[in-house]
Formats: structure tokens, C-alpha cells, sequence
């Protein structure tokens, strides 16, 4: 599913994810409210920003995963496809004017209990210069 995300440089942000199963039963193609939710038990999930698609995953601006940047709805039965991301203030900080107040690619990868990879969300990330630096 492509998407856009738009975050502050230096800010605490939560990007809640919900992962749908575009081949699920019931689902539409062109209809993503139709998408199954996946129940994410056992899976694991990465986010990663880079300034190209084509760019390695240690060039990453920013790279998070589960269990400790990402973590997955704990009660599967009734927030079935949940999952938040917790960004800091580091993750960002050091993000150059270059990329800054444009977008970025961004993508969402889940690996589930049986060891399948699939990517459940992508899109441009706009990474919003901050005016104020002052934390104290």
C-alpha cells in the first residue's frame, strides 16, 4: 500500500501502521478498506527511510524494527494489523538540509511465523524542518 507520512525533525512521533492482506479473502484490488487485517503474532516488522530507492539499507536515513522501535498490538483478537512506531528525536536530528521539506522514500517490510517477506506499506516521507531546537 503506498502512502505518504509527513514528521518533524527532532519531534517524539508514533506512526501507527495497520497491515492489510491485499490477496485476502474478500478483497477488492482497487479497495484497500476491503484488505483483511493480518494478525501479526510472531511476525516481525522493518521501517526504513532512504533518500533513493536504490540506495543500500546501511545508507538508511532512518531504520527501525521490531521489538523495539516497532511494536506490534499485543492483543491480536482486537486489534488485529496493528502495530506503532516509535520515533525519537535522534532518528532525525542528524538528517541533513538536503533532505529536509522533501520527500524521501519510506517502506514498511514484514517477515511473518513462517518466514515469508512482504512489503505492507510504502510511500514518500516528508521530513519537516524544525523551527524551534530549544529542549529545555
Amino acid at each position: 500500500m503506498s502512502a505518504s507520512l509527513t514528521i518533524t525533525r527532532g519531534d517524539d512521533e508514533i506512526v501507527n501502521l495497520v497491515v492489510r492482506d491485499p490477496n485476502g479473502v474478500g478483497a477488492v484490488a482497487d479497495d484497500p478498506t476491503t484488505w483483511p487485517l493480518v494478525n501479526l503474532t510472531g511476525c516481525s516488522l522493518w521501517f526504513y527511510v532512504k533518500a533513493s530507492s536504490s540506495d543500500e539499507d546501511v545508507a538508511a536515513l532512518i531504520a527501525k524494527t521490531t521489538p523495539t522501535a516497532i511494536v506490534i498490538n499485543a492483543d491480536q483478537s482486537l486489534h488485529k494489523g496493528e502495530a506503532s512506531l516509535a520515533l525519537v528525536p535522534a532518528d532525525t536530528a542528524s538528517i541533513g538540509k538536503t533532505y529536509l521539506d522533501r520527500g524521501v522514500h519510506y517502506e514498511v517490510q514484514l517477515k511473518d511465523g513462517a518466514g515469508k517477506i512482504s512489503t505492507v506499506a510504502r510511500g514518500r516521507i516528508v521530513i519537516q524542518s524544525d523551527f524551534v531546537r530549544t529542549t529545555a
